[in-house]
């Protein structure tokens, strides 16, 4: 969102980042966006309503994925200009 000029406001600013890039990324990120909407509604209840939401196992598997798509998405802003955007 930053890399293209925007940026989220609100109460709802990680959903709202989840809307982003469903709309501005492939199709093929598709399972991906569904996974990463899933852990922001998983974090939402450990932060908001139940302490011990999400296992060690779970939180370890969720900072992997996380540092996968982060390096994907670095890798498709840092793209040179005709190649494959967001």
């Amino acid at each position: 969102m930053y890399a293209k000029g925007y940026r989220p406001k609100g109460p709802d600013r990680h959903k709202t980042v989840i809307r982003f890039l469903r709309a501005t990324l492939d199709p093929s990120f598709r399972p991906k966006l569904n996974r990463l909407d899933r852990i922001r509604r998983k974090r939402h209840q450990a932060v908001y309503r139940l302490a011990g939401a999400i296992s060690e196992r779970e939180a370890k598997g969720t900072i992997e994925f996380a540092e996968e798509f982060v390096t994907q998405l670095a890798d498709l802003i840092t793209k040179e200009p005709g190649e494959q955007e967001l």
